[in-house]
């Protein structure tokens, strides 16, 4: 029976294509191990598409009360995993970590501390109306962490580029998809869980865009809406078809959100827009991407993961990137990445 390696991440979206990275190099380190996921059950037909995993388990929501985690951690120990990477780093995955009895226990860093320090100075420059630090270039810090989980002394450099396998019906579902559009063939993905976390110049966006004959697709989450041009292809569905779907776009334009992440996994470049937060926080992609922000506002972030409303009350952080400036990196990105497209004609 071959050895088995547990690898720990619930959630989320973003942060779960985050150790795609890590699981490349458990991979190259131990080619005749299995490598299991454990992760949410939204997420587990996503990480299946996880070329160097070999099973998924799913986190269902019985498993996320007390009693559930017990159940969960008797059921990890049964299968005496040689080694458990515990790419989270919550108490839920510590105790499923500690109780598996593996002999090769590994932990992610936690930068818990560290992201509330970046909120904290921001809020008091809010208060004293402190304009914004020299901005320092930032890696991606948070898949860095979790490939230095397997590999120590690793630099971002040497940071491997994520991988996806697509299983053959999510490939025909991108194909359905996007067989009418032209090239460049652009998608455009409006939707984040946090409100603050939205730019409101999609629209605008979709409309010069269109103007520019380009192929145009709105890719939302379960909970996304649209008030943009109508006759645009507005697409939703499982995660995995919506990963493949975004491997077929020439370009992405996203929020700091899940699928920006998901489309620069799958080695389309994308265009992220911060708003209240800020790529030293350590949630950039770690496939190909161009960031835009207001680097010049001394309040960023105002948050880890964005929130309700903007303290400032005017959301200048988003309001102030124009679609024009959008438009312009989108154009930049395309030319001087031009990856390998992919074509579903």
């Amino acid at each position: 029976m071959k050895e088995e390696i547990l690898v720990v991440r619930f959630g989320s979206l973003g942060d779960v294509m985050l150790t795609l990275p890590a699981l490349s190099l458990l991979r190259d380190r131990s080619p005749e191990v299995r490598i299991v996921y454990l992760t949410k059950a939204v997420y587990a037909p996503l990480a299946a598409a996880f070329p160097m995993v070999d099973e998924v388990i799913a986190l269902t929501p019985a498993d996320c009360g007390f009693t559930g985690l017990i159940r969960l951690a008797r059921r990890i120990r049964a299968r005496r995993f040689a080694s458990v990477y515990d790419l989270h780093g919550s108490a839920r995955s510590r105790f499923v970590t500690t109780a598996s009895g593996a002999r090769e226990r590994r932990r992610v860093a936690g930068r818990a501390l560290a992201r509330r320090w970046l909120v904290a100075r921001a809020t008091a420059r809010r208060l004293l109306d402190r304009p914004a630090p020299t901005a320092e270039a930032s890696p991606p810090v948070a898949a860095l962490a979790a490939a230095r989980v397997v590999d120590p002394p690793l630099t971002a450099a040497d940071l491997p580029a994520p991988v996806l396998r697509f299983p053959a019906a999510a490939t025909a579902a991108a194909a359905r998809w996007l067989a009418p559009l032209p090239h460049p063939r652009i998608a455009l993905c409006p939707g984040a869980r946090h409100a603050t976390k939205r730019w409101p110049g999609f629209p605008a966006l979709a409309g010069e865009l269109i103007r520019r004959d380009a192929g145009v697709v709105v890719v939302l989450g379960p909970d996304d809406t649209w008030d943009g041009p109508a006759g645009l292809p507005i697409v939703r569905g499982p995660l995995v078809d919506l990963a493949a779907l975004l491997a077929g776009c020439d370009l992405a334009i996203g929020n700091d959100s899940g699928l920006a992440h998901v489309a620069a996994a799958a080695g389309t470049p994308a265009v992220v827009l911060f708003g209240p937060t800020v790529p030293a926080l350590g949630f950039r992609p770690a496939g190909p991407h161009r960031v835009l922000e207001r680097a010049d506002l001394g309040c960023r972030p105002c948050a880890v993961h964005g929130g309700p409303r903007c303290p400032r009350g005017d959301h200048a952080c988003l309001v102030g990137i124009a679609p024009e400036e959008v438009r312009s990196a989108a154009d930049d990105l395309l030319a001087a990445i031009r990856p390998e497209r992919v074509d579903f004609r």
